[in-house]
């Protein structure tokens, strides 16, 4: 019987460690901020134009206080229409966007996005696990 709760310790605590090494939190109450844009792009602008934005986005989410990132595009409503893309950024506390919009990767996706964009969309809000 010692044998087995040997065992079984031995198997949580690994299990403990793997999702620490991972950088996974356990913890049912673990929130992210998650700061999304939805930018849509002027008409007719060429796929180039598009990725020099998706890199850009790319460049910023490296910065230290991005725990995760996500990009695609919208579906469109109707053929023809604008192009979406959606960018999604985690951090983990609210004063870290601060570090995210003083960064110099913000600005150069501001530049990126000045002459491509036609609309953006920010949204903010915490997610719940």
């Amino acid at each position: 019987m010692k044998k087995y709760l040997l065992i079984l310790l031995w198997l949580v605590a690994s299990a403990a460690l793997s999702l620490q090494a991972r950088g996974q939190s356990h913890e049912p109450n673990s929130r992210l901020l998650k700061h999304v844009l939805v930018a849509t792009f002027r008409q007719g602008l060429p796929a180039d134009s598009i990725k020099a934005v998706d890199n850009a986005c790319l460049r910023l989410s490296r910065i230290p206080v991005i725990k995760s990132f996500e990009m695609g595009s919208v579906k469109p409503k109707k053929e023809g229409g604008p192009v979406q893309r959606i960018y999604v950024f985690s951090l983990l506390e609210e004063k870290d966007l601060d570090v995210y919009h003083q960064s110099k990767e913000h600005q150069d996706l501001v530049d990126a996005a000045a002459h491509r964009v036609e609309t953006v969309q920010v949204i903010d809000y915490w997610s719940e696990h």
